[in-house]
């Protein structure tokens, strides 16, 4: 699956020098991926929200899931998917693992597939 790199001032770098990337999927409007990466061009942090599921990974925990407070049922009706989301940790190993395959079929621009394929190796 093909995303595009999103371009925004919410990939400035913070004080530590990571940067925010944000992708969203050519086929599906309501799929998006989030890349920290730091200065030495290595993955720091990666978001795939999706279903209003996020798979995340970091270094030091490697994969968790959750799920976000929004339903899906709700989709369509007035007001009610505006504001921020939180985010539940769920312990689902099947879900964790269809993230998993999910985040393996994203193909990024580079330098940004690299970095991933470098980070997660699958």
């Amino acid at each position: 699956m093909l995303y595009y790199l999103i371009r925004s001032k919410a990939s400035a770098p913070d004080s530590q020098g990571v940067r925010k990337f944000s992708f969203a999927s050519e086929q599906d409007g309501e799929v998006f991926l989030f890349l920290w990466v730091n200065q030495e061009g290595f993955l720091h942090h990666l978001q795939l929200v999706y279903d209003e599921q996020v798979l995340s990974w970091k270094p030091d925990s490697k994969f968790d899931f959750a799920k976000t407070n929004r339903t899906a049922d709700s989709f369509g009706q007035v007001g009610r998917q505006k504001g921020s989301r939180t985010l539940i940790g769920i312990e689902d190993q099947r879900a964790l693992l269809a993230g998993v395959d999910r985040l393996k079929q994203i193909r990024l621009p580079e330098p940004f597939d690299r970095v991933l394929e470098e980070a997660l190796v699958f």
